[in-house]
């Protein structure tokens, strides 16, 4: 596996498996898209 220096960040969709939600440059960035969940993924 090619390392790519990219936080990635995961969701449990309905079917109870974990799917690759995005990939971010920084934590931060992973992190502010968590906290505004502009989806409804996260906080529902």
């Amino acid at each position: 596996m090619k390392k790519t220096n990219k936080w990635k960040s995961y969701w449990k969709r309905a079917d109870l498996k974990w799917h690759l939600y995005e990939q971010y440059d920084t934590l931060d960035a992973a992190l502010e898209e968590v906290k505004q969940d502009p989806n409804g993924c996260f906080w529902g």
